[in-house]
């Protein structure tokens, strides 16, 4: 559950959930292309909560920066290593789900998809972004509306817009669909995967929204009354070490936190200027 503080410009997005799932080797809803799968990693500090907190920091801006070149950068991984990658054109696909942070990131992720699709960058000014809304609304918009009333549920987002395709389809009419997972810190994986030939059947067993319709809405009094006792479980809001207990074979320091964020430096210079000034 992401837990953002009250007033946080993230709060209206959190949610809480989970997908739980089987993996066989006979699978009986979906079954994932081997040939072709993109992954990309790297070291940002977008999204994160420090050990002290109960709340997660979040650079807003940059972390869909992060998740965008992630998507792209999965993407081209993937195409690179498919034997005929125009087999996986967006042409090809009858739907392209992804991470949901808000509903919104699903059509700028898309956007992003459909630029490395063609090969160049569309303006939203642009004639042709009426092209990339177009195949919003056919490949991935229908597929939010459990998103939209969820929240973010984190990893699981992906797995609630596939739940949502799924019990919205039937085999004639779905084939051959990308998804894309996206985790801040950051790692990212672009799939294909092909919805096993009679998953209808299954429809009712794996749609939530029986049990969703059962849920209470919490006053505003409530809601926030509940974040103040969460709040109220942390820790504090520093992060101390003891020199006695640095970690001296390490090839980093810790220097303490700036901003919520762990400061390091490289442990051989901290040593080799130690050494220097002792001289």
């Amino acid at each position: 559950m992401p837990a953002y503080p009250i007033d946080d410009p993230g709060e209206p997005t959190q949610g809480a959930g989970a997908v739980a799932m089987i993996i066989s080797d006979t699978p009986n809803l979906l079954q994932f292309d081997s040939e072709i799968s993109g992954h990309y990693t790297k070291q940002v500090m977008d999204f994160w909560r420090p050990l002290y907190s109960t709340k997660a920091f979040v650079d807003g801006h940059y972390s869909i920066e992060c998740y965008l070149s992630a998507l792209e950068a999965a993407l081209t991984d993937a195409l690179k290593k498919a034997t005929i990658p125009e087999l996986y054109k967006m042409d090809q696909l009858q739907a392209c789900i992804y991470h949901v942070p808000f509903t919104k990131m699903a059509a700028k992720a898309h956007h992003r998809h459909f630029e490395v699709d063609v090969g160049k960058k569309i303006d939203k000014e642009s004639q042709q972004f009426e092209n990339v809304k177009k195949s919003f609304a056919e490949k991935t918009g229908p597929w939010l509306s459990l998103n939209a009333i969820v929240g973010n549920i984190y990893t699981g987002s992906l797995f609630l817009s596939l739940i949502d395709l799924l019990r919205n389809s039937n085999s004639s009419n779905l084939r051959q669909i990308s998804m894309f997972s996206y985790g801040s810190g950051c790692a990212a994986s672009m799939n294909i995967a092909y919805p096993t030939p009679g998953f209808e059947r299954l429809r009712d067993k794996i749609d939530p929204e029986p049990e969703l319709n059962t849920r209470r809405k919490l006053s505003i009094r409530e809601y926030e009354n509940i974040m103040r006792i969460n709040d109220s479980l942390g820790s504090g809001d520093t992060e101390e070490f003891s020199p006695s207990e640095w970690d001296l074979t390490s090839d980093f320091l810790y220097l303490g936190n700036r901003n919520h964020i762990r400061q390091y430096s490289g442990l051989k210079c901290y040593k080799s200027c130690a050494r220097n000034m002792v001289r």
